[in-house]
Order: structure tokens, then sequence, then C-alpha cells
């Protein structure tokens, strides 16, 4: 048999052709794990800025009623809604759970860090402390702002202004994402 007729690959070029993968996908690991911290953040923001319209239509809805808030900050962070302030790690049969009534029914309405892994909400500062309320007649609010953080240090800022509108904006010090500016 003769050698121009064999085909296929020798063991050194293969192992050669699996050293350059190996070497293209360690590279290429910490680039895919900043995009992923990343859209995980993206995600906890646009919820979060979801959840904050929602609430302000609801307490539209509603009319007169005042809607509120609740955060609380840290690695075991969470908020919850009420007609006034509330806790959101309490339970729905708890004096200061986050309930609202709806057809002669409570109805629990919080979200937790579970849900959004490796994002810590770092402040929830408004004219309340860490409470916004939506005004049922205007739509009106406190104004204040939310910091969201991944592991890597990114930060997006979910800001509610006097009239009620929600916006994410990245913070000074935070350049690079996908949202403007804070101003």
């Amino acid at each position: 048999m003769d050698d121009l007729d064999c085909r296929g690959f020798t063991l050194v070029e293969l192992l050669i052709a699996l050293a350059i993968l190996v070497i293209l996908i360690t590279g290429a690991l910490p680039a895919m794990s900043e995009v992923i911290e990343r859209q995980r953040l993206y995600n906890a923001a646009e919820t979060l800025a979801a959840d904050l319209r929602l609430i302000r239509n609801e307490a539209l809805a509603r009319g007169q009623d005042n809607l509120n808030v609740s955060f609380t900050p840290g690695q075991d962070w969470c908020y919850g809604v009420a007609e006034s302030a509330c806790d959101c790690h309490a339970l729905i049969d708890e004096q200061d759970s986050c309930t609202l009534p709806r057809n002669a029914t409570l109805h629990r309405f919080t979200r937790h860090a579970s849900a959004f892994s490796h994002i810590t909400l770092t402040e929830a500062s408004f004219l309340h402390g860490t409470r916004v309320g939506f005004d049922g007649t205007r739509g009106l609010s406190q104004p204040g702002t939310v910091t969201l953080q991944n592991r890597s240090g990114n930060q997006l800022d979910i800001k509610v202004s006097l009239m009620g509108r929600v916006r994410i904006c990245v913070p000074e010090q935070h350049p690079g994402l996908r949202y403007p500016a804070c101003q």
C-alpha cells in the first residue's frame, strides 16, 4: 500500500490540534463568565424596574390607595409590596408581611435574592429610608435609588423620579454596561 493513498490525521497532528483547542477554550472562559455575570445583573435590574412600573400602575388602578415597596438590602435581599411598610422576609400570616388585599383575600408580592444568583442589592435610598411609595391618584412617588451589584463588582442603579418614572442607569464608576450613565 502506498503512503499517498492513506488519508487522515497522525497522532501528533491530533494532539497539536487538541492543545490549540484547550488554549483557546481556557482563554475564552473568563470572558464568558463575565458575560454571564453581566446578564444576571441586567436580568435583576430589568425585573426590579418592571416590578416598580407594575406597582405604580397597580396604585393608579386602585385609585386612592398608596402602595409601598419595602427593600431589605444585603446578601439575603428582598423587596415586597403592601399598603404600608412591610417585612419581605415575613410569612403571609405574620403581622408585617408584604401582602395586598384583593377580592377579600390577601396576595403576597415579594422577590428574594434566591431568584437572582450572585446579585446583591447594596443600597435602597428613598425619602422614607428603604421604602418607596406610589400615590394612587397621580402615580407620584418619593425619588430615590436602588443599587444592584454582581460579584464582578459591576453596578446598576434603578432610579425612581418624583413623577414615578423608573429607569435603569450605570453609575459613573462602572462604565461599559449597556445602559446610559446616571446623571
